[in-house]
């Protein structure tokens, strides 16, 4: 991360996460990220829609 904002100049960066996955929350809250919301039924994964959780990290 520290590379993309000061090397590429970067101003954000997201990341989303399946609601379940409780241990990648807690890593992207370690990290800084803090949670924009919920997508609803963003992703097509093992043949059903799910929710994911949207994190951003700004400079």
């Amino acid at each position: 991360m520290q590379f993309g904002f000061e090397q590429m100049g970067l101003r954000f960066v997201v990341a989303q996460v399946m609601l379940d996955n409780i241990a990648s929350k807690k890593l992207l809250e370690k990290l800084g990220f803090q949670s924009q919301g919920v997508l609803k039924e963003y992703r097509f994964f093992k043949e059903q829609f799910h929710d994911l959780e949207q994190f951003v990290l700004n400079k």
